[in-house]
């Protein structure tokens, strides 16, 4: 009986090893995935092919889910501040429900942010280019 258990027990623990390596590999090609993508839009931010709220928006996001450290947060604050400050203007199907007029004002509002922000973000946008976190 002892020797049937300790099968069992050992044929769990190869299962459980195999269900971490496929959980680790998943993690890293999701990080992949997402540091991708940081450099696609960082790219698209220095090539001036994204509006710089757009490409904060979504860098913001793909570094919060990378985990990054406070340090690295740090270094890119200017791409967070900017997020932030435009977090109040509607988005999808908010916008489109806007009127003209109402449209007209929060893409000045937009503007203006963004001409405060600009060098600070294309900045970060430029350091971001070739930089991975895990």
């Amino acid at each position: 009986i002892a020797v049937h258990y300790l099968r069992k027990v050992k044929k769990m623990q190869v299962i459980k090893e195999q269900q971490v390596k496929e959980l680790d590999n998943l993690k890293s090609n999701h990080n992949n995935y997402l540091n991708t993508s940081v450099q696609v839009l960082a790219q698209s931010l220095v090539d001036d092919q994204l509006s710089l709220t757009e490409g904060a928006i979504r860098i913001s996001v793909l570094l919060d889910n990378l985990k990054i450290d406070d340090a690295a947060r740090s270094d890119f604050s200017a791409i967070f501040q900017l997020a932030e400050a435009t977090s109040h203007i509607p988005i999808l199907e908010a916008w489109s429900r806007l009127s003209k007029i109402e449209k007209k004002q929060f893409e000045k509002t937009r503007v203006g942010i963004e001409d405060q922000y600009k060098e600070f973000v294309v900045d970060a946008a430029r350091r971001l280019k070739g930089k991975s976190f895990n």
